[in-house]
């Protein structure tokens, strides 16, 4: 997504790439330019003097949450090499992940691992907190 706004702020395209999960790229005339992935992390920055930014995204990723069993990405990258790239965020419990392997797909990998996806780890939690009957999830 393209954060077209003349604002150099930060924070909201951050919450709102990790609220929806995509990448956004701000461009704004003054200050900053940025690409945010979708944990809501800056992957790439520039600020004045600079004036051009290049970032490579992959678009087929995984947003993989903390497990004692991922070991903060090692696990993948123990499996698969250089088969798997990632970035882990120890300070926010998750970490976005991608395939390096065109005939592997990041989603094969993290299934044969045994992990499950953020969004839909969530979602199955939700489901459990409703059908116990926790009031903030009826």
């Amino acid at each position: 997504m393209v954060w077209p706004s003349a604002s150099p702020q930060t924070g909201m395209p951050a919450a709102r790439a990790r609220r929806y999960g995509y990448y956004i790229v701000s461009s704004p005339p003054r200050n900053n330019a940025s690409v945010f992935e979708p944990t809501g992390k800056i992957t790439a920055q520039i600020r004045p003097p600079e004036s051009v930014l290049v970032q490579e995204i992959d678009l087929s990723y995984a947003i993989l949450p903390w497990s004692e069993a991922l070991q903060n990405g090692a696990a993948l990258k123990a499996k698969y090499g250089d088969k798997v790239g990632f970035r882990y965020y120890e300070d926010e419990d998750h970490g976005i992940f991608w395939s390096n392997d065109p005939q592997v797909s990041i989603g094969k990998m993290v299934r044969e691992s045994g992990f499950a996806e953020a969004a839909p780890e969530l979602e199955r939690i939700r489901k459990l907190y409703r059908a116990a009957g926790v009031p903030a999830y009826q």
